[in-house]
Formats: C-alpha cells, sequence, structure tokens
C-alpha cells in the first residue's frame, strides 16, 4: 500500500490531478507493485528464491516488473541498503538479458515497430532499388566547391 501510495503522490504533483482511474484500473500496475513487494520480503527475510522465480510465479513479465521497479527505487530511498541493492541488481539483470529475450515485451514490441519502419519506407519511395539507385546518384554525382581561389572540382567515383 505505501508503494502505491507514494507512486500517486508523485504523479499527483507531475501531472496536477488526482483522477487515476486509468492507472488504477490497470492490473498489470498492480501485479507489478506485489511482485516489488514480494522481492522486498524475498530479501529482507533472506528466502532462498532467485529473481525470476517470483515474477514467473505471478505470470507478470520482468520487462513490465522493471518499469515499476524504476519508480520504486526513486520513490522509497528510506529502504535499507540491501533492499536498494537487491532490487538495482534486479533491474541490471532485467535490462540487461532478459528483457531482450525473444518472448519479452519488449523484444515484440521493438520487432513490431521495426515492421511498421519497414512497411512506411517501402511505401514512402517504393521500391528498396530506387532508394538504393537514389543514395548512388547522390553520392557520385561530382559537387563544386567555391573558395575564394577559384572553384575546384572533386569527382567521386563508386568502384
Amino acid at each position: 500500500y505505501k508503494l502505491m501510495e507514494s507512486i500517486l503522490t508523485l504523479e499527483e504533483h507531475r501531472l496536477k490531478h488526482t483522477n487515476f482511474n486509468v492507472l488504477l484500473n490497470n492490473a498489470s500496475f498492480h501485479v507489478g507493485l506485489f511482485a516489488c513487494s514480494v522481492e522486498i520480503v524475498i530479501i529482507s527475510y533472506d528466502i532462498d528464491m532467485a529473481f525470476p522465480q517470483s515474477a514467473n510465479l505471478l505470470n507478470f513479465s520482468a520487462f513490465d516488473m522493471c518499469k515499476v521497479l524504476s519508480t520504486v527505487l526513486q520513490l522509497q530511498p528510506t529502504l535499507p541498503r540491501y533492499v536498494i541493492v537487491h532490487l538495482c541488481k534486479i533491474e541490471e539483470k532485467i535490462l540487461e538479458s532478459i528483457a531482450w529475450e525473444e518472448n519479452s515485451p519488449l523484444y515484440l514490441c521493438l520487432d513490431t515497430e521495426q515492421q511498421k519502419i519497414h512497411a512506411n519506407r517501402l511505401q514512402a519511395s517504393g521500391t528498396p532499388k530506387k532508394m538504393i539507385y537514389s543514395a548512388c546518384s547522390y553520392f557520385s554525382t561530382p559537387q563544386k566547391i567555391s573558395s575564394n581561389a577559384g572553384e575546384k572540382k572533386i569527382n567521386i567515383q563508386l568502384e
């Protein structure tokens, strides 16, 4: 409850409103807060459980937990040092490896965005051949540079 209250207070000051229906109705937000709380309990009571197990038990993606975890670390500077270190290690582990796994929401999001960018490029230029041809013709066209001593021609040749 304390974590949620801190987050809502921060958002109230940041956004200048108190209507948090969207956030409070978001199940992912609540599960993320619960997962962070579970990790705090695990490290506080020295329970033998490695990080991804808690997220897996809650059926919660590590990437989504990282979004909540970074907010918790910002808002709870009063947590004991060993808890902050533990949460920072979890965040590092997520960002270094877990978030980049093939079934991660981040990986899926990047893949979707890459497909959109590719589709937009094809739409804008017509075909990839036209894009390559226009780029080659641009870089292989002789260009003139003006100077006080006169004009110099620079010829660029493609091999």
